[in-house]
């Protein structure tokens, strides 16, 4: 299982059926995990002080592993967002042994009359490691 928690679903469901948002190279590089859940990125007051992101962290650790606990398959915890958090989050997750990835993406930038676009395409995913 990959839990997606980040502001980027994977998927959304429509009609009961479940489109695909992310490309297939991101899908591909994750085929190893089997099924993708898709657990929302919470919203972060900036004015959260650093316990309560703790506190916060901690409640979406059980989420994480609760979720985990119940698949037989390779899992993996896809994580972008606050900074943080993600740093709180991970460091948990880390520490319990579980496996922790972010995308990676090269930025691209058009310009176009005056006006600049930036596309970001995929690249892979990258392991977190507990220092």
């Amino acid at each position: 299982m990959l839990i997606n928690l980040s502001n980027h679903p994977a998927y959304k469901i429509e009609n009961e059926e479940k489109i695909y948002i992310w490309d297939g190279e991101q899908l591909n590089a994750i085929s190893q995990y089997g099924e993708i859940v898709n657990l929302p990125f919470p919203n972060i007051p900036p004015d959260y002080t650093t316990e309560q992101v703790f506190d916060l962290a901690t409640e979406y650790m059980n989420k994480c592993v609760t979720l985990i606990q119940s698949s037989n398959d390779e899992s993996a915890i896809h994580i972008t967002g606050e900074m943080t958090f993600c740093f709180v989050l991970i460091q948990l997750l880390l520490k319990e042994g579980y496996t922790c990835i972010a995308s990676t993406t090269e930025r691209i930038v058009e310009e176009k009359d005056g006006v600049k676009k930036s596309v970001f395409k995929f690249v892979r995913f990258r392991n977190y490691k507990l220092l």
